[in-house]
């Protein structure tokens, strides 16, 4: 395991965490981009067992979390562009720079949603997408309970970040400590099914439908923050991309199948990964 810190245009340093292929082919580079609220840290026996299946595996730090030297407040804000257009591209310049593998973009819930919208803007250098626990949060998809869960936070939102200067997640019981605009690019999400950016001029639907590259979407049985219907929605907006799907259960994990245990017993999980991207392998 190895540490970097990674200048974007901005000046700002994105956190890294490398860990290599111990098998010497690095035949894939997969960068993990984590869920709301959840520190890099969360993935290191997922990236360890990627890299004992021949993959190099970079887990991107959030900003605000971990070694991030950014905090979230009214001076610190940030949203969905400053990760589309400073972090990602940045991570993915070094990686070409400095590992073999093609680049593969694997995001967990919040992270799944940024590798999609960044491989719309950009398909001729994003071909592979591994979405895991990633379904749209838009409150009509969901049943009574979670859909007047995720109406109330459309609510609550504007007014605590508007007092606060950032979103306390921790309070709410939901996410962490977050950047304002962050939240605000998320609600747009939740309550109208449609991605928008803040200071992106920018219509992703008709990019998503339009890419062309390949998508494995993992989903959990027991997972009540992206259970079928959300998953699906958001698989059926690739209308041009070749999607598979695949269902791991308690069985498979050795725990619940839910939102976070998946990434605390790997193996089924990187195994599902391992025969999409490279079958000849097992």
């Amino acid at each position: 395991m190895k540490q970097f810190d990674v200048k974007t245009e901005s000046g700002y340093e994105v956190p890294l965490t490398l860990y290599e292929s111990i098998l010497g082919r690095g035949w894939a580079s997969v960068l993990i981009l984590p869920a709301l609220g959840i520190s890099g840290e969360f993935y290191e026996a997922v990236a360890q067992d990627l890299a004992e299946r021949g993959m190099d595996a970079v887990i991107m730090e959030q900003r605000g979390y971990g070694r991030s030297a950014i905090r979230p407040s009214r001076a610190s804000n940030y949203g969905f562009r400053e990760y589309l257009e400073d972090d990602i591209p940045a991570v993915l310049d070094w990686i070409n720079e400095n590992l073999k593998g093609e680049p593969v973009l694997m995001g967990h819930s919040l992270g799944g949603h940024l590798a999609t919208l960044y491989a719309s803007l950009n398909p001729l250098q994003v071909n592979k997408l591994i979405l895991v626990a990633t379904g749209s949060p838009w409150h009509a998809l969901y049943e009574k309970k979670m859909a007047g869960r995720i109406r109330a936070l459309t609510r609550i939102i504007p007014v605590v970040t508007a007092i606060g200067g950032r979103y306390n997640g921790k309070r709410i019981g939901f996410g962490g400590m977050e950047g304002s605009q962050l939240m605000r690019d998320w609600r747009k999400l939740a309550k109208h099914n449609t991605y928008r950016a803040k200071g992106m001029e920018v219509v992703f639907d008709p990019l998503i439908k339009a890419w062309r590259g390949n998508v494995l979407s993992v989903r959990y049985a027991q997972d009540q923050m992206a259970p079928q219907r959300p998953v699906e929605a958001l698989n059926d907006m690739f209308w041009s991309a070749q999607v598979r799907r695949e269902l791991l259960t308690e069985a498979n994990i050795g725990k619940p199948a839910d939102h976070f245990n998946w990434a605390r017993e790997p193996l089924a999980t990187v195994n599902a990964i391992t025969t999409w991207l490279h079958p000849e392998i097992e």
